[in-house]
């Protein structure tokens, strides 16, 4: 919950070799948590890797398909799946809709999701991180097709779902920060956008799996949100110094390529 995930990862590295030896249902537990850590880090391919290693232990499974299948950006039909594989399908089908551009077709399947998830919500009496997920999907094809206000509602709805489950640093409230951020920048309500941006740029930066890319964008979108809206008001970047200097510590402690530039 805490998503900790180096310390989850070298933890599971240590394990692993251990109950691969044992051969028993714990090397399909370490297996599958060193997929799922590997897969919040973003090394999918390595996470696949991992899952299809479990494949050949165990065989095929529905939810072991639906894994394999969102690894892949793809859908793995079953008729007799679970509410939350039905929700996971949905949002993996969601996902090959929105790359296909079919903005309205990727909506109806992410409102579908969560229309799943929020009634086993209310079923248990407690809501879900995958409720939040799931808003988020269909906010952001709402965003696509220009539906704002509905947007933003489902983006403020996911956030609050995140900050319940997994906490106020967790780095899924860095996505829920940036796509209001975006939408304020829609609306032309630019000083929102600034602090949801700003909040959303705090936590990329101190996250375990710090992804650069995710940065630049953030850091492109909060000049966005100051340039071009009257004159440049520069004392308004004092109070992002703190945040920068967080994550050009980060960069220079990243092992350094072509691909990587301080400047």
């Amino acid at each position: 919950m805490l998503y900790r995930l180096n310390k989850i990862d070298q933890a599971l590295v240590e394990v692993l070799p251990a109950v691969r030896w044992r051969q028993d249902e714990y090397a399909i537990r370490g297996l599958q948590a060193l997929a799922f850590t590997r897969w919040k880090q973003n090394r999918h391919r390595e996470a696949l890797a991992r899952f299809h290693e479990m494949e050949g232990w165990v065989g095929k499974s529905a939810p072991l398909c639906e894994n394999i299948g969102h690894t892949y950006n793809a859908n793995a039909p079953d008729s007799n799946m679970s509410s939350d594989q039905q929700g996971g399908s949905l949002l993996g089908l969601a996902g090959v809709r929105e790359k296909q551009q079919l903005w309205a077709e990727a909506r109806q399947a992410a409102q579908e999701a969560y229309d799943i998830y929020k009634a086993r919500d209310v079923q248990r009496g407690w809501d879900s991180s995958l409720t939040a997920k799931a808003a988020m999907a269909v906010s952001k094809m709402d965003l696509k097709l220009g539906n704002l206000e509905q947007a933003l509602a489902k983006a403020e709805e996911a956030l609050r779902l995140f900050e319940l489950t997994s906490g106020s640093q967790s780095p899924l409230m860095s996505t829920a920060y940036r796509r209001m951020g975006e939408i304020y920048m829609k609306k032309g309500l630019y000083v929102e956008a600034r602090q949801a941006f700003h909040k959303a740029y705090k936590l990329e930066a101190v996250k375990d799996a710090f992804d650069l890319t995710e940065i630049v964008i953030l850091h492109q979108s909060l000049m966005d949100a100051h340039l071009g809206r009257g004159p440049l008001q520069r004392s308004a970047f004092r109070v992002y110094f703190r945040t920068a200097a967080q994550v050009l510590k980060r960069v220079k402690e990243l092992k350094q390529d072509g691909d990587l530039s301080l400047s």
